[in-house]
């Protein structure tokens, strides 16, 4: 049996209704990332005066001195081996935490739940709770290793 067909006016109204949606993304999108790449991409064939504004057309010069600058080349291959250094491990290392939490062992739940957590906690907030684990005054952790005689982690 053949599906039903939808007529031009319903997906039409349904199109309307998927834009209403998605206008404020579109709009938060357009302000905070198109329009500064954008507009970072114009400025690059420029040289700009202390202001921002641009001064002087010099077309591809930017990014021939860039291409040519030894520092540019030394970051770009630190990035590069930072890259292939830490993706294959972090993904290796994820696939295997993630095929532990979906065993059946005595505790798991909390492995979940500990594992899990980070995937709704934001850096930020994430980092203030560490923050406050090691503070050296009032941080559990530190009066933990007070306990043994540890030296306090600063």
């Amino acid at each position: 049996m053949a599906p039903p067909k939808i007529g031009f006016w319903k997906r039409s109204l349904n199109a309307r209704t998927a834009l209403l949606y998605l206008l404020p993304s579109i709009v938060l999108f357009s302000i905070f990332v198109f329009y500064p790449m954008f507009r970072t991409i114009y400025l690059s064939f420029f040289l700009t005066n202390q202001q921002g504004e641009a001064a002087l057309f010099v077309g591809l010069e930017n990014y021939a001195y860039l291409f040519e600058s030894d520092s540019f080349k030394q970051s770009t291959k630190a990035t590069i081996l930072f890259v292939l250094y830490t993706v294959p491990v972090g993904i290796i290392l994820a696939l295997f935490l993630a095929l532990l939490a979906n065993e059946k062992l005595k505790g798991i739940g909390f492995f979940r739940t500990i594992f899990s957590s980070t995937m709704g906690i934001s850096v930020a907030a994430s980092s203030v709770v560490w923050l406050f684990l090691f503070h050296p005054s009032i941080g559990m952790f530190n009066r933990f290793l007070g306990i043994f005689g540890l030296k306090d982690i600063q």
